[in-house]
């Protein structure tokens, strides 16, 4: 429903540049917000390819099948601000020009992450000394 009426005569509907990137950032969103969330909200305008999100940004990149896509949702809800919402909560919806990359290509033209073996541990307000067995 929402995919028809993104597209409907054309009226502001923007060319889509052939290097644009399939990716949309989201902003304000709500604590609490899940990748399950965010696919709800853009799955009727086409297939959601990878969810990354910012929890202490309250932000995402949600990256979608096709530019197009991608463009159909923020001319949508550009027109319809009142229907962005996530979680009962007003979100913003922009084109972000960079696709959402991780350490591995996956021979689809899309990445995939890396297996990460590494700890990283924040220590603060040290009292006694700290040591590492390497």
């Amino acid at each position: 429903k929402r995919k028809s009426d993104a597209g409907g005569g054309g009226g502001g509907h923007r060319q889509v540049s052939p290097d644009a990137a399939p990716v949309v950032y989201v902003r304000d969103l709500p604590v609490g917000t899940s990748d399950a969330n965010l696919r709800e909200l853009f799955t009727p305008f086409g297939a959601v390819k990878k969810v990354l999100l910012m929890k202490q940004r309250g932000a995402a990149l949600v990256q979608m099948n096709s530019a197009s896509a991608a463009s159909a949702i923020v001319t949508y809800f550009t027109t319809n601000p009142h229907l962005a919402a996530v979680l009962g909560q007003p979100v913003h919806v922009a084109h972000s020009h960079t696709p959402i990359y991780t350490k591995e290509h996956d021979g689809d033209g899309g990445y995939e992450p890396a297996p990460n073996k590494v700890l990283l541990a924040i220590v603060t307000n040290v009292t006694y000394p700290v040591t590492l067995d390497t």
